[in-house]
């Protein structure tokens, strides 16, 4: 189909909107993901100083102890248990995360504080209790969760010595919050590929028809 001058700009002009709506989008998305911890300190059992995990750690890493610690990851809408399993819990490890964060967002308000029970019956689990840092956080992020395999990996992987693991096991992760985000982000991308560019057609094919007529 040849297209006459002022369809072809139209056409154009749709076409340069949707490029824009994607980059926008995708800045967005890239914007999202750079957000998370400026910092991860571990103390506990034969751990003689705090380990400081996240400060110049690969982000893959990171990333990787994020979703087995289900602060951002993972936890999902639901309330978690405000008990824990039964059986023995073993020896606990805490670990303090620090949000990245405006100057006027104190570090109190940017300081989330977790203890892993790395060695527990029931397997791995991690309590984050009620705190500032969580405020508005929802139910999602409050009580006990039970870490998906590799939290200890994901931890010596970082430098945590936590005896009785490998940094080079890896296990799948678990569905993150985060992916769920980019699924549905996108989703929405392609939708917005789809209607741009049938409003595109649709455009064209009406100003050829009125062309004809004219």
């Amino acid at each position: 189909m040849h297209l006459t001058r002022p369809i072809a700009k139209q056409y154009a002009n749709l076409v340069a909107i949707l490029l824009l709506a994607i980059l926008l989008l995708a800045l967005n998305i890239t914007v999202a993901s750079a957000k998370g911890p400026i910092s991860g300190v571990i103390t506990g059992p034969g751990i003689d100083q705090p380990i400081e995990l996240v400060e110049g750690a690969e982000p893959d890493l990171v990333s990787r102890l994020m979703e087995r610690t289900a602060i951002w990851f993972g936890a999902g809408v639901d309330a978690l248990p405000q008990e824990p399993p039964a059986g023995d819990l073993g020896p606990g490890y805490e670990l303090v995360w620090v949000n990245a964060g405006p100057p006027e967002i104190s570090i109190a308000e940017r300081t989330i504080r977790q203890t892993l029970y790395l060695f527990a019956e029931a397997g791995p689990l991690v309590f984050t209790p009620e705190q500032e840092g969580l405020r508005n956080w929802g139910p999602g992020v409050i009580g006990w969760y039970q870490a998906p395999d590799g939290l200890r990996e994901a931890l010596v992987a970082l430098g945590a010595p936590i005896p009785d693991a490998s940094p080079t096991v890896e296990s799948p992760l678990v569905p993150t919050k985060f992916s769920g985000e980019n699924a549905v982000a996108l989703l929405g991308l392609a939708v917005l590929v789809v209607i741009v560019a049938g409003l595109g057609l649709l455009s064209a094919r009406r100003a050829l028809a009125n062309s004809r007529l004219a």
